[in-house]
C-alpha cells in the first residue's frame, strides 16, 4: 500500500522527489528516523569581500548516534542474518528493524533499487538508494563484469536520481571513497535544506559556463565537471571516464572516486562532478 501512496505521489507531480519527501515524513511517524533535522544548528558564512559568496555550515550532534546503529543486532529464532547482517539487504531490514522500515521500489534505466530512508540524515529525506541484491559497490574495472555495473551505468543512474528528483542532490562514494557498506550498492540522496546550500565543489563551478571542464584550481583535488541537460551530460561524460580508465589501465584496479549529480528545482539542466581517487 505504501508503495502504491508514493507512486502515485510521483506520478501526479512528475517528481521522485516528492514520493521521497513523502518517505521520510511517513519514516518519521513510524519512528525509524527519529530525527526529524529539529535540533540541527546552521550558519552562514560570507566570504569578507563578497557578501554573495556564502556557505552554510550546519551542526547536528544527533549524527553522532549513527555509530551505535539501528535496530537488533542478531535474528530472531528460526531466521538467519543474509551477508553478515547486511543492513541495506530487505531479507535483513525485516527483523532489524521489526517492520518500522519500508522502503520505496524505484527503477532506474530499467535496473531496480529500494529508497530507504537514513535513520541519522544528512538533510531533509536523506535516502540510500540501494540495490534490490547484494552485489558491489566496486565497478566493473574489465570485460568480466560480474554482479559489478560499469561506471557509466553508475553515471546514468545517479544522473537519472537528480534528473528525476528536482532540487536534490545525489552523491556515489566509491570503494576506499568513503563507503561505508563496500558490498552492498547504493547511493545517496537529500533534498538541499536551502537554495543557498552549496557544497564548495559546487561554489568552485558556479562561475562556469562551459559544459564540460577540468578543474585543477580552487578545489584541494583535481576533478571532471560537466553540466547541462541529461542527454547532454551523459554521453560526454561517459566518454572521458571511458578515456580516463583507459590511460590509468595499468593500476585500474587501484581507482575509485566520488560522484555528485544536482538538480535544480525550475531547470532541465543537471550537474556532474567526478572526483578521482587513489
Amino acid at each position: 500500500v505504501l508503495n502504491q501512496n508514493l507512486q502515485r505521489i510521483e506520478i501526479q507531480h512528475g517528481d521522485l522527489g516528492r514520493a521521497l519527501d513523502a518517505l521520510y515524513e511517513h519514516q518519521i511517524g513510524t519512528g525509524f528516523v527519529r530525527d526529524d533535522l529539529s535540533k540541527i544548528e546552521r550558519y552562514s558564512i560570507a566570504h569578507p569581500d563578497d557578501s554573495n559568496n556564502v556557505f552554510l555550515v550546519q551542526f547536528n550532534p544527533g549524527r553522532a548516534q549513527r555509530f551505535g546503529g539501528r535496530g537488533r543486532k542478531s535474528p530472531p529464532p528460526g531466521q538467519a542474518a543474509e551477508h553478515d547482517g547486511c543492513f541495506l539487504c530487505p531479507g535483513n531490514v525485516l527483523w532489524q528493524q521489526d517492520g518500522a522500515e519500508l522502503g520505496y521500489d524505484i527503477e532506474l534505466n530499467e535496473r531496480r533499487y529500494i529508497a530507504w530512508m537514513n535513520p541519522y540524515p544528512l538533510a531533509p529525506a536523506h535516502a540510500i538508494i540501494a540495490s534490490p541484491t547484494h552485489r558491489p559497490q566496486a565497478w566493473a574495472s574489465n570485460g568480466d563484469t560480474g554482479d559489478m555495473l560499469s561506471l557509466a551505468d553508475l553515471v546514468a543512474d545517479l544522473l537519472g536520481l537528480v534528473g528525476r528528483s528536482p532540487g536534490y542532490v545525489g552523491f556515489y562514494n566509491g570503494v576506499d571513497a568513503g563507503a561505508s557498506i563496500p558490498g552492498h550498492l547504493h547511493y545517496h540522496a537529500f533534498r538541499r535544506p536551502s537554495p543557498d546550500a552549496r557544497f564548495p565543489i559546487e561554489r568552485v563551478t558556479e562561475a562556469s559556463a562551459a559544459p564540460s571542464e577540468i578543474f585543477t584550481e580552487g578545489y584541494p583535488v583535481n576533478f571532471a565537471y560537466w553540466h547541462g541537460s541529461q542527454a547532454e551530460v551523459l554521453p560526454r561524460a561517459v566518454a572521458w571516464l571511458s578515456a580516463w580508465s583507459t590511460r590509468n589501465e595499468a593500476r585500474v584496479s587501484d581507482l575509485t572516486a566520488n560522484i555528485i549529480a544536482v538538480s535544480e528545482e525550475g531547470s532541465d539542466e543537471v550537474g556532474l562532478y567526478f572526483v578521482p581517487r587513489s
